[in-house]
């Protein structure tokens, strides 16, 4: 939460708007669940966003409390989203766990890697949330979070860096922040890894809300 006020307060003396903004969360397991009422974008403005359906939009764990494995959380979660698909459900998650014309599962994929191979991966394990096949380039509508990366300084211990090309911080960034860092959980999780920290590089961040909004949501 200290890093979004950080560059939320930033933004607010610099014209709303700036560009490769660099967050560094150094705890990512640190959560209060006050935030979701205190900082909800849609509390302050009638057309903001809930705040957890962002994070859900990235990282829905209400799903994976209800599914016994990963692999049922995967196929809840797909039965979930064919329902869900005309209410305007996001697609992040479901990128990440079926990709592209050979619908790639690249979590589970990053999963099984950081299992099973003997020694500890150098470069970092990719995942891609667009490419030229699946999005084309236009100026407003692309998925703004382009690509994740799950680095392991050591056999024990994961980061995820998380690149996007926009980044609202009004109505997005402090809810992708808790989404990121409960995948990067659930990464750790599953590969018996400690989750270290998530850095989130936003290309052009901003806001998309009067400052008397953005104020008022800061403030609360």
């Amino acid at each position: 939460m200290e890093a979004w006020s950080a560059v939320s307060h930033h933004l607010l003396v610099n014209k709303h708007v700036d560009t490769n903004v660099v967050v560094v969360i150094t705890d990512p397991l640190h959560f209060e669940n006050a935030w979701l009422t205190r900082f909800n974008p849609r509390a302050i403005k009638a057309k903001g966003d809930q705040i957890r359906d962002v994070i859900n939009t990235v990282f829905p764990g209400k799903t994976r409390q209800n599914s016994a494995d990963r692999h049922a959380f995967y196929a809840r979660y797909k039965k979930a989203h064919r329902r869900g698909k005309k209410k305007g459900w996001g697609t992040y998650f479901l990128r990440l766990i079926q990709f592209g014309e050979q619908e790639e599962n690249q979590l589970d994929n990053a999963i099984q890697v950081l299992s099973t191979w003997k020694n500890n991966p150098h470069a970092a394990v990719t995942f891609h949330l667009s490419s030229p096949e699946t999005d084309s380039l236009r100026p407003r509508g692309g998925p703004c979070w382009h690509y994740a990366e799950v680095l392991c300084p050591d056999k024990d211990s994961a980061e995820l860096v998380a690149v996007y090309r926009n980044h609202d911080y009004f109505n997005k960034a402090l809810g992708n922040f808790i989404a990121l860092s409960r995948l990067l959980r659930f990464i750790g999780q599953e590969t018996n890894r400690v989750p270290k920290r998530v850095v989130c590089h936003s290309a052009r961040a901003y806001y998309d809300a009067t400052k008397s909004d953005y104020q008022t949501l800061l403030a609360r």
